[in-house]
């Protein structure tokens, strides 16, 4: 069809849109065959996003906690939502400080079994999926976190009274 419109192709055909397009044939003996309309819904390509609250706090503490982790404080999400898109989710971290002073711990991602990474030495995979849908699909990630799983803030030893921070950079790649 490209070549009977030409180059126009994409500006009569925008994504997410509905066109009528009706087709008559005519052979070299100017016999003309009978008119049919089609409905083409012209469908997004491709989508693939992540998305993450603003905010990730944790739990506040006494100068003594001998808390080995810090658990989330709010409602903290994050998601991914594709379409015709597998892809892998992935996450990372920069040095946690309040000022020049920084954090005695680390920012780590622990998994329903066990397994503690730390976030701010590497970029962490997360969670994929390799189903491919024809339909918009978001998948919460931080629905099945617990207080004990997820993004959670290890203390190494005491640290200075203060609001401290970081910055937390979510990744999601095509994984194909």
């Amino acid at each position: 069809m490209r070549s009977i419109i030409g180059n126009d192709f994409w500006n009569i055909f925008k994504e997410k849109t509905t066109q009528k397009i009706t087709v008559t044939a005519t052979d070299k003996d100017d016999i003309k065959s009978n008119t049919v309309t089609y409905t083409v819904n012209v469908l997004q390509n491709k989508f693939l996003n992540v998305n993450a609250s603003k905010d990730l706090d944790f739990q506040d503490v006494n100068y003594l906690s001998t808390n080995e982790y810090l658990k989330r404080k709010n409602g903290f999400s994050v998601s991914v939502t594709s379409l015709r898109n597998p892809w892998k989710l992935s996450v990372s971290t920069s040095e946690i400080k309040k000022g020049n002073v920084n954090f005695n711990g680390i920012l780590v991602y622990k998994k329903k079994d066990g397994t503690v990474y730390d976030l701010t030495s590497e970029e962490v995979p997360i969670a994929e999926n390799d189903v491919v849908s024809d339909q918009l699909v978001t998948t919460v990630i931080s629905k099945d976190w617990t207080d004990n799983t997820g993004p959670l803030l290890k203390q190494t030893g005491i640290s200075e009274a203060g609001k401290y921070s970081g910055t937390v950079t979510w990744y999601v790649t095509n994984s194909i």
